[in-house]
């Protein structure tokens, strides 16, 4: 009988691909405030309010995300979500 492992190659992609997701929010929450502060000079409750709606956004649009990952399955889920942030990162970067 083999052993099964916890480290196999798909566990390890899929904690790289969580990592990179992950990065890319918190880099977003992070930056957020002074791109809103610079860019609309808004005051600190405004400031506030986008952040608050940008988390909340985040938390409420991940019952879709179980939702779909129930019809759609989980791998190609991921494949799909990796491939929409990717397209976001770039597009922001030109």
């Amino acid at each position: 009988m083999q052993k099964e492992t916890v480290w196999s190659r798909s566990f390890i992609m899929i904690c790289i691909t969580n990592f990179f997701l992950f990065k890319t929010f918190y880099t977003q929450v992070a930056a957020l405030p002074v791109f809103v502060k610079d860019k609309f000079s808004n005051n600190a409750t405004e400031i506030g309010l986008v952040l608050i709606l940008f988390v909340a956004g985040s938390v409420l649009s991940r019952f879709f995300a179980g939702l779909l990952m129930s019809r759609l399955g989980h791998k190609r889920l991921l494949l799909l979500g990796t491939a929409a942030v990717s397209i976001g990162r770039c597009s922001i970067s030109v």
